[in-house]
């Protein structure tokens, strides 16, 4: 979504996003982080137990991507990568009630996860974000799901374009998730490579260009898996951020769901 996650893309006015290898501030939280294991194994338990099925029966990266993206950007620009996990843990438990924990548990309490009105806010945020449209599907139906010609569930699609023809990424503003940075929407570039896709009971080998990846705007609902074809595109630098700002003879490459380009003339 165009949420706080923005300002980890170097938008302009937060200065210079740190590297990796740069050590992150260390002032809060204390310095007893065993919590942090337990967040990590807490994390590795709830993605294990990921069946593909609607929520609350599974869950997915996508969903707890999407949970993360409607704290508040005060809140979002202050927290550790662990810190943002807890939170969107805390937010799916006492949406999908799933280990009977309730608001209070997360709101109330000497040290409150969250507050009672970031959570009423993420809450209305993302219902918000499940009735909007998502690129190459268009609005949900009136139980959430989507549906296609041209794509079907959890069966992957040939690819529909191939490298070196040109095509714009499409336009959209969503309070859902998305992959699809702000900067490329608009622009016109290149398709430099074909990602093969593989069907999810074959399974695909890391490092081995083949995307075995569902949908993340639609897999981030909860409700359905579609697995559509990735395209590296190549953009001109200029064309992103104009020549008197952009470094010359610069190429910028971003991954593409086939939903997010068109082909142009």
């Amino acid at each position: 979504m165009d949420g706080p996650q923005n300002a980890q893309q170097g938008y302009a006015g937060f200065n210079e996003i740190p590297d990796k290898d740069q050590p992150e501030d260390e002032s809060w939280p204390p310095a007893d982080k065993d919590w942090e294991s337990s967040m990590q194994a807490m994390v590795a338990v709830g993605l294990a137990g990921y069946t593909g099925k609607p929520a609350p029966e599974g869950i997915n990266l996508d969903i707890y991507r999407w949970q993360r993206e409607v704290v508040h950007p005060r809140n979002y620009a202050n927290m550790n990568y662990w810190e943002l996990w807890l939170v969107s843990v805390a937010i799916y438990m006492v949406r999908s009630g799933r280990g009977g924990i309730v608001r209070a548990d997360i709101t109330d309490g000497p040290v409150p996860i969250m507050s009672a009105q970031e959570l009423d806010l993420a809450e209305a945020i993302r219902q918000r974000g499940m009735s909007q449209a998502v690129p190459g599907f268009g609005k949900p139906n009136a139980k959430g799901l989507f549906s296609s010609p041209i794509y079907k569930e959890d069966v992957p699609s040939a690819p529909r374009y191939q490298a070196g023809q040109p095509v714009r990424a499409v336009l959209q503003s969503s309070a859902g998730h998305t992959r699809e940075y702000q900067y490329f929407r608009g622009r016109s570039g290149v398709i430099d490579v074909v990602y093969p896709v593989k069907s999810p009971a074959a399974g695909a080998t890391t490092g081995s260009g083949v995307y075995e990846v569902e949908y993340a705007d639609i897999n981030s609902r909860g409700l359905q898996r579609y697995f559509i074809p990735i395209y590296s595109v190549r953009y001109s630098a200029d064309d992103l951020w104009g020549a008197d700002f952009a470094e010359p003879n610069t190429f910028v490459y971003g991954d593409m769901w086939e939903t997010y380009v068109e082909p142009v003339a």
